[in-house]
Formats: structure tokens, sequence, C-alpha cells
């Protein structure tokens, strides 16, 4: 059970309605973005984003710059990057980060 509960600044308190959120939602996401795939690795130009669920994703390069942001990711071109390696962060809709993976470029 959820609820808020506030004060205002005259000292009144206020309770919210009571929310139940049960833990099976929590578990079927996990379960949901344990089957998110990034493959191949290591690649050279196309990397196939594999989700149960529309993704959005950052590319950062090993000096921490982001190189390329990407929203309803399914597949990420790198063709015109250097060989080295990438972080890729994938987020859900709601812009939490759902996983982060460590990718090499080779040509």
């Amino acid at each position: 059970n959820y609820f808020v509960k506030v004060t205002d600044n005259r000292g009144r308190k206020m309770e919210s309605e009571h929310m139940n959120v049960p833990d099976y939602e929590v578990d079927s996401m996990k379960e949901v973005w344990s089957k998110l795939k990034v493959i191949p690795n290591p690649q050279t130009n196309i990397v196939k984003i594999d989700a149960p669920a529309q993704v959005d994703l950052t590319l950062i390069n090993d000096a921490g710059a982001i190189i390329l942001q990407k929203e309803q990711a399914t597949e990420l071109d790198m063709h015109n990057l250097p060989d080295g390696t990438y972080t890729i962060i994938i987020y859900d809709k709601t812009c939490r980060i759902i996983k982060r993976k460590k990718i090499v470029k080779e040509s």
C-alpha cells in the first residue's frame, strides 16, 4: 500500500487515497527486460537491439562523450565510427536505464 501524507504551512494534514502496487508487476518487468539483447559484439557496422518493448539509446565513446542518441531504436549504424570500445545505454519510455553494455567496434 502506498499513499502520500502532506502538511500545509498552516499545519493541516491531508492524506491521499491508498494505492496497492502488486509485486508481480515489478517481477514481470525484470523478466521482460532480461530478454533485451544487443548483438553482435564485437561488431563492424550494425548493432541490432532486440527488445520486447520500445527503447531509446545513447552511445558514448571511451572519453565519455555522447556520440549519438536514438529514439525507438531497433538497430545502431556504427559504420562511420572509428574502431574502439563504446558504451550503449538503453532506456525505457520513462527514461529509466534498462541496460548498459560495452561494445567493441572492429573493422
